[in-house]
């Protein structure tokens, strides 16, 4: 009798995962592949709040080219003073300028990230994900 009914489990589970593979497999969806589970955790924002984070990624880097800039301008201002403080003054605008300019190459790999994760957004087989 407990044999009877541990097969006939068996039979019944066997029977639910064919048919949930053979629904799987009529699906117009592609199949989950592994950067659909490996992009699954940041995948709960949607492609326009993406675009939205990558824009202000881009507007930062432009900011801090232009303090770069401004900086630069500055330093060759100060060149034309002949002193000490001119000196100290060419180099706080080279420490400056070197690190706005870093700043602002960080702030446009943040931006070309969220770009890339908006492009997946927009993938059919995320739009699920979306949802939850």
């Amino acid at each position: 009798m407990r044999l009877k009914g541990q097969r006939l489990i068996l039979i019944i589970a066997g029977a639910i995962w064919i048919s949930v593979l053979a629904s799987a497999c009529s699906s117009s969806r592609p199949a989950p592949t592994w950067t659909f589970w490996k992009n699954l955790k940041v995948s709960r924002r949607s492609a326009a709040e993406h675009r939205s984070i990558a824009a202000s990624y881009r507007q930062g880097a432009l900011d801090y080219r232009r303090m770069a800039q401004e900086h630069a301008r500055m330093k060759t201002e100060y060149a034309e003073y002949d002193s000490d403080v001119a000196a100290v003054m060419q180099a706080h605008c080279d420490k400056l300028i070197k690190k706005f300019n870093e700043l602002a190459t960080e702030m446009e790999a943040m931006a070309k990230e969220h770009e890339e994760l908006a492009r997946l957004a927009d993938r059919p087989l995320y739009r699920p994900i979306l949802e939850f």
